[in-house]
């Protein structure tokens, strides 16, 4: 950890996801390897219920957990139902004026993959996108949960919002990898050509809150052909890449008949 305070919490988040992102490529081959990754940060976890932050913020950080640990018989399974048994029941007890939009989320899919309805948190969320505007709410991760729920028109509506065409397209490009089925792994870090870690663990929650839904072929090429047709467009190739390879490789020799007209001007 570095000496100089300013910098800890970069630390600790670059660690969280670069523990996750290790734990989650183990699992497969070494659980018992993988889930001493996780170690200190379910000790974290566990100790932070101890505040009312700490609990608001429990789901959130409880799914970013998910895709290293989410097997059936998972060293540290016990300690996982713990926390989010800890994180409903405060989002239960607790009324909307304490939520934080990526812990409804989280209990949204969680409601979902339970067989439940998640109405309440789905108004609380579009109301919380309107008051902050879709640049500075996590557009994406609630576009994902409109397509777990089976809503295809609502979560285009909500994807389509950001002005921005990178965010957008990284909205689009995040519901197009849900309905293609495509499986998300978590990645050590940060960068703004990647999807940020809330919503990789949002969809990584949304396929296994609705393991027995198939594909949606026609709608996954409505959503990459209006993701690619932005400034944003790399955000849909790891998509393209899983569904149709060959096509990967038309957008890079497009790609670079723009970069070098470009370069020549």
């Amino acid at each position: 950890m570095p000496a100089d305070r300013s910098q800890k919490a970069a630390w600790r988040k670059a660690d969280r996801l670069a523990r996750i992102a290790v734990a989650a490529g183990l699992a497969d081959r070494d659980p018992e390897t993988s889930g001493e990754m996780l170690i200190p940060l379910l000790d974290d976890l566990h100790a932070s219920r101890k505040a009312p932050r700490g609990l608001a913020a429990l789901l959130a950080r409880f799914a970013e957990l998910l895709p290293a640990a989410a097997d059936t018989g998972h060293p540290y399974e016990a300690r996982l139902n713990e926390l989010k048994d800890a994180g409903l029941a405060y989002a239960d007890k607790n009324g909307p004026e304490t939520w934080l939009p990526e812990t409804v989320l989280v209990h949204a899919l969680l409601r979902i993959g339970a067989g439940e309805d998640p109405g309440r948190q789905l108004d609380w969320l579009t109301r919380d996108l309107a008051n902050r505007g879709p640049e500075h709410f996590p557009t994406a991760a609630l576009a994902v949960v409109h397509a777990a729920r089976g809503d295809v028109e609502a979560a285009r509506r909500v994807a389509e919002q950001p002005s921005a065409p990178w965010t957008r397209a990284a909205a689009l490009a995040a519901v197009a990898g849900h309905l293609a089925r495509v499986p998300v792994r978590p990645v050590p870090g940060t960068h703004p050509g990647q999807t940020d870690p809330l919503t990789r663990a949002v969809q990584h929650l949304a396929l296994t809150s609705s393991p027995y839904t198939s594909a949606d072929t026609q709608a996954v090429t409505g959503f990459l052909h209006q993701a690619l047709d932005t400034d944003g467009w790399y955000h849909a190739l790891p998509v393209l890449a899983q569904i149709e390879p060959d096509a990967v490789a038309r957008v890079r020799d497009t790609a670079l008949v723009h970069v070098r007209a470009a370069a020549g001007s």
